[in-house]
Protein backbone atom coordinates (compact mmCIF):
# COMPACT_ATOMS: atom_id res chain seq x y z
CA UNK A 1 0.00 0.00 0.00
CA UNK A 2 2.87 2.66 0.63
CA UNK A 3 4.35 1.41 -2.41
CA UNK A 4 1.83 2.29 -4.44
CA UNK A 5 0.72 5.88 -2.56
CA UNK A 6 4.61 6.70 -3.54
CA UNK A 7 4.13 5.67 -6.76
CA UNK A 8 0.91 6.54 -7.77
CA UNK A 9 -0.66 9.23 -5.37
CA UNK A 10 0.44 12.82 -4.31
CA UNK A 11 4.31 11.90 -3.16
CA UNK A 12 4.98 9.94 -6.20
CA UNK A 13 3.58 13.16 -8.28
CA UNK A 14 5.63 15.64 -6.29
CA UNK A 15 9.35 13.45 -6.20
CA UNK A 16 9.01 12.65 -10.25
CA UNK A 17 8.29 16.31 -10.96
CA UNK A 18 9.59 18.70 -9.26
CA UNK A 19 9.75 21.66 -12.07
CA UNK A 20 6.40 22.18 -11.23
CA UNK A 21 4.67 24.41 -8.68
CA UNK A 22 2.74 21.74 -6.68
CA UNK A 23 1.97 24.17 -3.83
CA UNK A 24 -0.41 25.48 -5.91
CA UNK A 25 -2.62 23.05 -5.74
CA UNK A 26 -2.46 22.81 -1.91
CA UNK A 27 -4.23 26.36 -1.23
CA UNK A 28 -7.63 27.36 -0.05
CA UNK A 29 -10.04 28.04 -2.38
CA UNK A 30 -11.14 31.48 -0.87
CA UNK A 31 -7.51 32.51 -1.61
CA UNK A 32 -8.32 32.32 -5.72
CA UNK A 33 -8.00 35.51 -7.70
CA UNK A 34 -7.97 36.76 -11.05
CA UNK A 35 -6.42 40.20 -11.39
CA UNK A 36 -4.27 42.32 -12.95
CA UNK A 37 -1.58 40.42 -10.43
CA UNK A 38 -2.38 37.28 -11.81
CA UNK A 39 -4.74 34.27 -12.36
CA UNK A 40 -5.13 31.78 -9.55
CA UNK A 41 -6.74 29.62 -12.40
CA UNK A 42 -4.65 29.57 -14.58
CA UNK A 43 -1.40 29.07 -12.63
CA UNK A 44 -2.71 26.29 -11.55
CA UNK A 45 -3.47 24.81 -15.42
CA UNK A 46 -0.37 25.85 -16.74
CA UNK A 47 1.61 23.79 -14.40
CA UNK A 48 -0.85 21.12 -15.34
CA UNK A 49 -0.04 21.43 -18.73
CA UNK A 50 3.53 20.96 -17.34
CA UNK A 51 2.63 18.00 -16.16
CA UNK A 52 0.66 16.67 -18.68
CA UNK A 53 3.50 16.95 -21.36
CA UNK A 54 5.52 14.98 -19.81
CA UNK A 55 3.23 11.19 -18.94
CA UNK A 56 1.50 8.98 -21.47
CA UNK A 57 -1.53 9.03 -20.17
CA UNK A 58 -2.96 5.99 -22.33
CA UNK A 59 -0.15 3.96 -23.37
CA UNK A 60 1.74 3.64 -20.14
CA UNK A 61 -0.34 2.11 -16.82
CA UNK A 62 1.98 3.80 -14.80
CA UNK A 63 1.25 7.07 -16.33
CA UNK A 64 -2.39 6.42 -16.31
CA UNK A 65 -3.25 5.60 -12.74
CA UNK A 66 -0.83 8.28 -11.49
CA UNK A 67 -2.66 11.15 -14.02
CA UNK A 68 -5.76 9.45 -12.23
CA UNK A 69 -4.88 10.39 -8.98
CA UNK A 70 -3.38 13.69 -10.27
CA UNK A 71 -6.99 15.20 -11.47
CA UNK A 72 -9.01 13.47 -8.66
CA UNK A 73 -6.89 13.85 -5.85
CA UNK A 74 -4.35 16.82 -6.53
CA UNK A 75 -6.00 18.96 -8.69
CA UNK A 76 -9.46 19.18 -7.69
CA UNK A 77 -10.24 22.27 -9.29
CA UNK A 78 -9.79 21.40 -12.21
CA UNK A 79 -13.10 21.20 -13.42
CA UNK A 80 -13.57 24.86 -12.15
CA UNK A 81 -10.90 25.98 -13.41
CA UNK A 82 -11.28 24.83 -17.26
CA UNK A 83 -15.04 26.83 -16.62
CA UNK A 84 -13.24 29.81 -15.89
CA UNK A 85 -10.68 30.15 -18.43
CA UNK A 86 -12.88 29.31 -20.96
CA UNK A 87 -15.40 31.96 -19.53
CA UNK A 88 -12.36 34.64 -18.96
CA UNK A 89 -9.61 33.81 -20.23
CA UNK A 90 -11.02 33.05 -23.97
CA UNK A 91 -10.13 35.79 -26.83
CA UNK A 92 -6.85 34.80 -28.94
CA UNK A 93 -5.25 38.60 -27.68
CA UNK A 94 -5.85 37.96 -24.54
CA UNK A 95 -4.44 34.60 -24.85
CA UNK A 96 -1.37 36.25 -26.47
CA UNK A 97 -0.75 37.90 -23.34
CA UNK A 98 -0.87 35.33 -21.15
CA UNK A 99 1.63 33.35 -23.05
CA UNK A 100 3.55 36.85 -22.84
CA UNK A 101 3.32 37.11 -19.16
CA UNK A 102 3.68 33.54 -18.22
CA UNK A 103 7.04 32.46 -20.98
CA UNK A 104 9.17 30.82 -18.49
CA UNK A 105 6.46 28.65 -17.64
CA UNK A 106 5.45 27.61 -21.11
CA UNK A 107 9.28 27.20 -21.76
CA UNK A 108 8.95 23.86 -19.21
CA UNK A 109 6.24 22.43 -21.45
CA UNK A 110 7.71 19.60 -22.86
CA UNK A 111 8.74 19.81 -27.19
CA UNK A 112 4.79 18.86 -28.89
CA UNK A 113 4.56 15.89 -30.40
CA UNK A 114 1.59 13.24 -30.76
CA UNK A 115 1.25 12.20 -27.39
CA UNK A 116 1.01 15.61 -25.61
CA UNK A 117 -0.39 17.60 -28.39
CA UNK A 118 -3.93 17.14 -30.19
CA UNK A 119 -2.83 18.69 -32.91
CA UNK A 120 0.38 16.31 -33.85
CA UNK A 121 -2.12 13.46 -32.91
CA UNK A 122 -4.08 13.86 -36.32
CA UNK A 123 -2.76 13.76 -39.40
CA UNK A 124 -3.10 17.07 -41.66
CA UNK A 125 -5.06 14.92 -44.78
CA UNK A 126 -6.94 12.70 -42.25
CA UNK A 127 -10.88 13.41 -43.37
CA UNK A 128 -11.89 10.88 -40.94
CA UNK A 129 -10.80 12.50 -37.72
CA UNK A 130 -12.94 11.69 -34.67
CA UNK A 131 -15.72 13.37 -33.91
CA UNK A 132 -15.96 14.40 -30.01
CA UNK A 133 -19.52 14.10 -29.51
CA UNK A 134 -19.56 10.62 -31.31
CA UNK A 135 -16.71 9.55 -28.03
CA UNK A 136 -17.79 6.24 -26.83
CA UNK A 137 -17.66 7.47 -22.74
CA UNK A 138 -19.98 10.74 -23.65
CA UNK A 139 -22.79 8.16 -25.29
CA UNK A 140 -22.53 5.49 -22.61
CA UNK A 141 -22.16 8.55 -19.93
CA UNK A 142 -21.55 5.14 -17.26
CA UNK A 143 -18.77 7.75 -15.21
CA UNK A 144 -16.12 4.51 -14.73
CA UNK A 145 -12.89 4.94 -14.82
CA UNK A 146 -11.38 4.46 -18.07
CA UNK A 147 -14.46 7.03 -18.77
CA UNK A 148 -12.94 9.70 -16.63
CA UNK A 149 -9.14 9.25 -17.69
CA UNK A 150 -10.78 9.78 -21.64
CA UNK A 151 -12.87 12.94 -20.28
CA UNK A 152 -9.94 14.59 -18.74
CA UNK A 153 -7.74 13.57 -21.21
CA UNK A 154 -9.66 15.93 -23.29
CA UNK A 155 -9.84 18.57 -21.57
CA UNK A 156 -6.15 18.76 -21.09
CA UNK A 157 -5.79 18.68 -24.17
CA UNK A 158 -8.36 21.37 -25.08
CA UNK A 159 -6.41 23.33 -22.80
CA UNK A 160 -3.31 22.49 -24.32
CA UNK A 161 -4.11 23.87 -27.22
CA UNK A 162 -6.14 26.54 -26.21
CA UNK A 163 -3.27 28.40 -24.20
CA UNK A 164 -0.01 26.93 -26.06
CA UNK A 165 -1.42 27.52 -29.37
CA UNK A 166 -4.45 29.76 -29.15
CA UNK A 167 -6.75 27.13 -30.72
CA UNK A 168 -10.03 26.66 -28.84
CA UNK A 169 -11.18 23.14 -30.12
CA UNK A 170 -14.73 23.91 -29.31
CA UNK A 171 -15.61 22.09 -25.62
CA UNK A 172 -17.23 24.09 -22.87
CA UNK A 173 -18.38 22.27 -19.60
CA UNK A 174 -21.12 23.02 -16.80
CA UNK A 175 -20.81 21.52 -13.67
CA UNK A 176 -23.14 20.86 -10.67
CA UNK A 177 -23.62 19.47 -7.56
CA UNK A 178 -23.93 14.99 -8.18
CA UNK A 179 -27.78 15.29 -6.09
CA UNK A 180 -28.70 18.47 -7.97
CA UNK A 181 -30.95 18.47 -11.09
CA UNK A 182 -30.96 21.68 -13.73
CA UNK A 183 -32.32 20.75 -17.19
CA UNK A 184 -32.01 24.52 -17.89
CA UNK A 185 -28.00 23.45 -17.29
CA UNK A 186 -28.61 21.58 -20.55
CA UNK A 187 -28.29 24.48 -22.61
CA UNK A 188 -25.69 26.84 -23.22
CA UNK A 189 -25.82 30.62 -24.18
CA UNK A 190 -23.88 30.57 -27.74
CA UNK A 191 -25.74 28.36 -30.14
CA UNK A 192 -22.67 26.80 -31.97
CA UNK A 193 -21.89 24.75 -28.64
CA UNK A 194 -24.83 21.87 -28.62
CA UNK A 195 -25.16 20.13 -25.29
CA UNK A 196 -23.33 16.31 -25.97
CA UNK A 197 -23.71 14.20 -22.46
CA UNK A 198 -23.39 14.28 -19.14
CA UNK A 199 -21.13 12.60 -17.24
CA UNK A 200 -19.90 12.00 -13.56
CA UNK A 201 -17.05 12.94 -11.92
CA UNK A 202 -16.75 12.33 -8.33
CA UNK A 203 -18.23 14.47 -6.53
CA UNK A 204 -19.81 16.73 -9.54
CA UNK A 205 -22.19 16.31 -12.42
CA UNK A 206 -20.74 17.71 -15.63
CA UNK A 207 -22.48 18.63 -18.18
CA UNK A 208 -20.58 18.73 -21.79
CA UNK A 209 -21.03 20.90 -24.32
CA UNK A 210 -19.13 20.79 -28.14
CA UNK A 211 -19.13 22.46 -31.59
CA UNK A 212 -20.15 20.71 -34.52
CA UNK A 213 -16.36 20.28 -35.76
CA UNK A 214 -14.78 19.80 -32.27
CA UNK A 215 -12.44 16.71 -33.04
CA UNK A 216 -10.94 14.93 -30.47
CA UNK A 217 -8.52 11.34 -30.01
CA UNK A 218 -11.69 8.79 -29.51
CA UNK A 219 -12.79 6.42 -29.39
Amino acid sequence: MIQRCYKYGKYGILSCYKHIDWKLYFGKKEDDECSERGCSHLNRMINALKYYSKVQVMSNESDKQQFLEFVQETYVSLLSDYVHIMARHCEPAHVDEVQAAKSKEFVLINKCDATNCLLLFFSPSDPNKHRFRASKYLLDGDGDVDDSILFYRDLMDSMHCHLVHSIDIGIRIKTTRKKEENERLKTWKDPKFDYVSRLKCRKHKVYVFATKNCHSRGP
